[in-house]
């Protein structure tokens, strides 16, 4: 197809930015998913984490009853009411030192030993002892008969060793404290270092996405594939599609609706240039095969249709960068000239009526000499259309005609140069 850069229609647009699209959308989709992904597996794994703890607090627990069950428990009411918590001062130098000793393998932080009102009796750190902490709700829970674990991060807190230890992240688990009855006489609660976990669980959050963010690369590199090549196709079936609709099958010119389409966009953006005090030329030439009908009827339609081909090609060869060729119908063609004056259009004219001339056309047995007739047109003041441009070009081609054909005819408002 003859079309010139101005105005070159790029046919591929549409599926491209539909590619793109999706392109973004594959990417957008992909941080999400890792997004949601890193949100899910680490609380899947704090869960983890939360879960584990609870279990060893509650085995812990039931350790340390195991263990100091004759400091823990008063059995002197067991046989009416059951054993109770019971913790005096004189005890609790012997109890203090019995669970550091027994506690510092299990990367717990503190512990305390609440009474069933709430009051701490006991706590690794000694400062916190006879706190009120009834208005806890989940110490409220523990006595109730329930665990209670969350993940905490403390600001400052005392280890073990009385060392204190800062933005400290703990499971916090509380554990009921039960008699040989099976009765809640108080609680424990227990903080447990979960640094070792925290690490294991970042470990197991970056493996897992990881693992993930490939399979989704890889799944939307294939899609992708997959879409670039059937836009392709479809990017090559709609530049058919458009050739097809837009140019003629025999000459390869625009066809007879396109150029008047585009001829038409051409003149109304002449008429806006004017409109802004922008005064430029626009000219029309409208050409004629000489004795088309008698090279038909001589060498048939074949060779015929060959002769076309070869005049369309010789006339888009003398065509200016911006100018638009197309065939009007028959053996009749039609060029548009944008901002081309009264002797640049006269130039091409001659131009294309010359290399017409010039070489015979070769056929299949024979060669035949061909003409053209061509009538050119500038805008004027009184043209409000282009139709009226081609019609004086018309005009001009026939007065051409009648002067003896293989020559340029020229408009009312024009004389040869």
């Amino acid at each position: 197809m003859f079309l010139m850069e101005n105005t070159t229609v790029v046919t591929s647009r549409d599926p491209q930015d539909l590619l793109r699209l999706l392109h973004k959308v594959a990417a957008i989709s992909t941080l999400l998913i890792l997004a949601l992904s890193w949100t899910g597996i680490s609380w899947v794994y704090q869960r983890f984490v939360i879960s584990h703890a609870e279990v060893q607090a509650v085995s812990i627990s039931q350790s340390i009853i195991a263990l100091e069950r004759d400091r823990l428990l008063n059995f002197e009411q067991a046989q009416t009411k059951g054993a109770q918590l019971v913790l005096d001062s004189a005890q609790w130098v012997g109890l203090d030192s019995s669970l550091r000793t027994f506690l510092t393998p299990y990367n717990i932080l503190k512990i305390k030993v609440f009474s069933p009102a709430g009051l701490i009796i006991y706590s690794t750190d000694p400062a916190i002892i006879g706190q009120n902490n009834s208005n806890n709700a989940r110490l409220a829970v523990a006595l109730s008969g329930g665990n209670d674990s969350q993940i905490q991060t403390k600001d400052e807190v005392y280890d073990l060793g009385n060392e204190m230890r800062f933005d400290v992240d703990v499971v916090e688990t509380y554990v009921p404290i039960r008699n040989e009855q099976n009765q809640v006489v108080g609680s424990f609660e227990i903080y447990q270092d979960t640094v070792l976990f925290q690490d294991e669980i970042l470990a197991g959050v970056l493996s897992s996405i990881s693992i993930l963010a490939g399979i989704l690369v890889t799944v939307f590199s294939i899609a992708y594939w997959f879409l670039r090549t059937a836009v392709s196709r479809l990017v090559l079936v709609q530049n058919k599609l458009q050739q097809l609709a837009t140019s003629d099958g025999l000459t390869g010119l625009l066809n007879h609706r396109e150029i008047i389409r585009l001829g038409e966009n051409e003149f109304s953006r002449y008429i806006r240039q004017l409109e802004h005090a922008h005064r430029v030329p626009f000219s029309v030439i409208m050409a004629d095969l000489d004795d088309f009908k008698q090279i038909n009827d001589r060498y048939g339609h074949l060779d015929g249709d060959e002769v076309l081909r070869m005049v369309a090609f010789r006339i888009n060869q003398q065509m200016r960068r911006y100018s638009i060729v197309g065939r009007y119908g028959g053996e009749e063609f039609l060029v548009i000239l944008p901002e081309a004056d009264s002797s640049e259009v006269s130039a091409v004219a001659q131009r294309i009526c010359t290399a017409v001339e010039a070489t015979p056309i070769a056929l299949a047995n024979s060669e035949v000499k061909v003409t053209l007739s061509l009538g050119v047109a500038t805008v004027n003041g009184d043209d409000k259309t282009l139709e009226e441009v081609m019609l004086r070009a018309d005009r001009a081609l026939y007065q051409a005609k009648s002067d003896g054909k293989n020559r340029v005819g020229y408009s009312d408002a024009l004389t040869a140069e």
